[in-house]
Parts: structure tokens; sequence; C-alpha cells
């Protein structure tokens, strides 16, 4: 997204100089607060003092599998979560950890971390892995084009990402790059709701929600 975001802003401010560095969701808000880094993406799950932030995409959970899934629902089908030890995917399992824990589900644990789709997929031909939860925007990852993704029938959760930046910040540049991500987001329905999906969920734990989606439809 971010990426995304960037290449839109570079047509309009091509003398903006910006640097992109991979860090997980902690690590961003940590470097933001201490003056390390001008902007953050991150779901939030509490308001944190000093900092702004705006809606930048509703991602939906999807069903992701090599075999396309009759009538997919989250409540009975049997469904995996890629699980790691590794620190970056910390805040994708604890969005899992909390629907299943609202919606009265369990995952079994797939033992990939979520972008390795070829030891996925090849689990799941020999059967040894069910179908997995995946976010919608890992359809553009490459290799997932060898997988399925499918709606749930029976409710939808979505990710609610947040773009951050220091509430005091004043630099026309870092504030010309939040307007960006704004326009990005609703020229591509980044945060739109599917019309056509089962009712729409979103953990308690975030900051952000469907009130937000109708405030923000993307149009």
């Amino acid at each position: 997204m971010m990426q995304e975001v960037w290449a839109s802003h570079r047509k309009h401010r091509p003398q903006d100089i910006v640097s992109i560095q991979d860090l997980t969701g902690e690590e961003q808000v940590e470097a933001l607060l201490a003056g390390h880094l001008d902007i953050a993406m991150d779901r939030l799950t509490a308001q944190l003092p000093g900092i702004a932030q705006t809606p930048l995409r509703f991602d939906p959970l999807m069903v992701m599998t090599v075999r396309e899934i009759e009538h997919p629902t989250l409540r009975s089908t049997r469904l995996g979560e890629a699980f790691t030890s590794r620190e970056r995917f910390r805040g994708w399992q604890a969005f899992c950890a909390v629907v299943q824990d609202e919606l009265n589900v369990v995952f079994e644990h797939v033992p990939h971390d979520i972008t390795m789709l070829e030891a996925i997929g090849q689990g799941q031909i020999r059967g040894d892995y069910p179908a997995v939860v995946a976010l919608q925007g890992l359809r553009d990852y490459p290799g997932a084009e060898g997988f399925t993704f499918q709606w749930f029938e029976d409710v939808q959760p979505y990710f609610a990402w947040s773009l951050l930046w220091r509430a005091d910040e004043t630099r026309s540049e870092v504030l010309a790059f939040v307007d960006t991500a704004r326009d990005v987001a609703r020229a591509k329905g980044w945060l739109r709701l599917a019309a056509e999906a089962a009712p729409a969920w979103f953990p308690s734990d975030g900051v952000l929600g469907a009130a937000d989606a109708e405030e923000w439809p993307g149009d």
C-alpha cells in the first residue's frame, strides 16, 4: 500500500525525497514517537497521545485455497492460520486471535508465515493443510495467482489499516503525503465495504471500524 501511495505522490511532488523502511507495526509506532519516522502504517488498537491518524484501507479477511470451496463460512469451514514466531507477523497474529475469540472460531496453525505461498499451496494439495485465512491485499503478492480468494458467507471480518503521523507535524512534504494517501485510498476504493458480502465485522480492540467506513466511503 505504501509503495502505491508513493508512486502516486512522486508524480505530483517529484522533489520530495522519501525512504521506505521495512518495520513491524510496533517498530513503526516507536520510531514515529521517537522522531525517527515521519509516517507509519498499522492497525491501531489504542488511541496514541500525540499521534494523528486517518483510515487507509479496510482489508477483508478471506479464504485462501488452491481449490475453491463451496459456500465458505467462518464458523463452519475448516480453516488454518499461517503462524510463525517471527516478530514481523505479530500484528497479523494478534488480529487472528481477536477474530477467534470474539467470533468463537478456532484456526489450525499452519507452520509458515503468510507470505510462504508455495509451501502453503503444496501443503494444501497434499491435504496436510486446510484453507487458510488471509487478507485480500495478499492477492497482489507474487505467487498468489495460484490461489483462489473467497469471501465469507456468514460474517465478513475486516482488518483496518491506519496511516499515522505526529499530531504537531507542520512540514508541507509530510502533510502532502498524507493528503496523497487519502486521495489514493478513495480512488482505489480501499475504504469501501463489499456491498454484496456478509455483514461486516471489525474487532472490538480496533480504533477504526464500520462507522469509519460510512464516514469514508471511498467515493
